[in-house]
């Protein structure tokens, strides 16, 4: 939970998996976004933090190495585009193998 509200992410992430929701106040001025990080939730977002778990038995260490590795590689799994880092390349990748 604390990973849809660290404000830091939405500036760290490669790529954006999608565009976020900019919240308004009264006046129609932006006050900041919905999230916070940027990021939607999705079911089973948990998957990709627990096998980070067995790291470190210090909470902060894995969460710091979870959001470095989410806004560095993981993103590119949620955002469809023509880079070579994407999923669909590894898709790709993994049609001409098999």
């Amino acid at each position: 939970m604390f990973f849809y509200r660290d404000r830091q992410v939405f500036d760290l992430v490669k790529q954006k998996p999608h565009a976020p929701i900019i919240a308004t106040n009264a006046n129609d001025r932006p006050v900041g976004l919905f999230p916070q990080s940027g990021i939607m939730p999705g079911q089973h977002f948990s998957r990709f933090c627990a096998p980070l778990c067995y790291i470190s038995d210090v909470k902060e260490e894995v969460y710091f190495i979870f959001r470095a590795m989410y806004c560095k590689y993981w993103c590119q799994l949620q955002t469809i585009s023509n880079s070579p880092e994407s999923i669909v390349s590894l898709c790709k990748l993994f049609e001409d193998l098999l």
